[in-house]
């Protein structure tokens, strides 16, 4: 469903509507069974809280300490606090974000993402949670839109973040909600001004060597000069662009019904005959949903990577294959488009192996065998020199073998 932003709230009554209609409507949630929140103690995530609370649903906090910062253990005093003068119950848990930056090679702001969110999902599972709900708001979808068209997103880029969405790298079946998405960032302070709450503050947030930091605090600045409804303006955009994404999408999931002839976690098939009668943005969402099937936690494929694809695909070398993205090749078999990872074997369509472990064929002198990936095996009585039989194996088509 589109975002609906509404004028600022001004008094909590308001507030309380234009959430609870978000999260029932927006968000699908159900008054009555569990709902994990994530709070970290900051304006965003306790006015959530707060929120949600009024409203009656029945809610368990979890609180990460990133471990990044001397006061972070008093911000999980805090949130504990909170949980127990409102009757929720608190899960904790302290991880090192920097350390698992290090060790898996990324950024704090990669590593702490992961972090976090298979901690919620976790504990979500474990209490019967029916979503996971965090505080994006619509401030942060400004953000998010902007800095996906800075970096050169597709369409799904810039529709920006959704109220419910299923993020399977997380967990297959509870939604990740955001029932704050159509409230400002003043909306909230002016409700937690309202309650007479003192929410913790992440210095780290002012830190503008991050990039999302650095958008917001000298980048949206700058473009409110230029038309002071910038951030109105990006947000009804985003609003546009998400429903025409949400229909093409459609259209794709339909297609992919039609031409996958095999997923595994090492390699998806897809009919060629099929994959190339559809429209060329159909193509290039039906790749980047292969390539998200066999690299789920992969984010922001480029579009030089899905452009290579279709190229290829779209006049194929015979036997060829080229690397996709991520450790994963791109080929035709057949009439079969295969991605795989680069340990994956091509798929062998019912057709023997050469030097395969137990497999076995009979092959007669004049006869001809098929064998995988376009090789034949074909038998003759040669009387002739062995000079002139290997002159003649060197002058075979290619993939023939006598």
């Amino acid at each position: 469903m589109a975002l609906r932003l509404r004028p600022r709230c001004y008094n909590l009554g308001m507030f309380l509507t234009v959430l609870e209609q978000a999260a029932r409507e927006n968000c699908q949630l159900e008054l009555f069974r569990p709902l994990l929140v994530g709070v970290s103690g900051g304006a965003d995530s306790l006015a959530l809280l707060m929120g949600l609370h009024a409203l009656g649903y029945p809610l368990v906090v979890a609180h990460l300490d990133h471990a990044l910062r001397p006061e972070s253990a008093e911000d999980a005093i805090f949130v504990h606090r909170t949980a127990q003068d409102l009757g929720v119950p608190f899960i904790y848990k302290r991880v090192d974000v920097g350390q698992v930056a290090e060790r898996e090679k990324q950024s704090l702001e990669e590593a702490a993402r992961a972090v976090r969110y298979r901690f919620l999902f976790e504990k979500a599972e474990e209490v019967g949670a029916q979503a996971v709900a965090v505080a994006h708001h619509a401030d942060d979808q400004v953000e998010t839109v902007l800095m996906h068209f800075l970096r050169g997103a597709a369409l799904s880029g810039l529709s920006g973040m959704g109220y419910r969405r299923l993020m399977p790298v997380w967990h297959q079946t509870i939604p990740l909600v955001r029932p704050l998405l159509g409230l400002w960032r003043d909306d909230i302070d002016d409700f937690i001004a309202l309650q007479g709450l003192t929410p913790r503050q992440d210095e780290s947030n002012r830190d503008t060597t991050y990039f999302r930091n650095r958008l917001r605090h000298e980048l949206v600045p700058t473009l409110e000069t230029y038309n002071p409804r910038f951030k109105t303006v990006l947000q009804r955009m985003s609003e546009v662009l998400g429903a025409e994404n949400a229909y093409l999408e459609g259209q794709t999931d339909a297609v992919w019904e039609q031409c996958l002839v095999e997923a595994a976690s090492d390699r998806v098939c897809l009919d060629y005959g099929i994959f190339t009668s559809a429209p060329r943005a159909v193509q290039s969402r039906l790749l980047r949903k292969a390539i998200a099937v066999l690299r789920p936690d992969l984010r922001n494929v480029g579009f030089e990577a899905i452009e290579r694809g279709l190229v290829f695909l779209s006049d194929p070398a015979k036997g060829a294959m080229i690397d996709l993205v991520s450790r994963l090749n791109l080929t035709l078999e057949g009439n079969w488009v295969v991605v795989k990872t680069w340990q994956a074997e091509l798929p062998d369509r019912g057709l023997p192996l050469l030097e395969s472990a137990g497999s076995t064929a009979v092959l007669e002198v004049g006869g001809m065998l098929s064998l995988r990936h376009g090789w034949v095996l074909r038998a003759e009585h040669l009387e002739r020199s062995l000079d002139a039989a290997l002159k003649q194996v060197i002058d075979l088509p290619q993939n023939e073998v006598w």
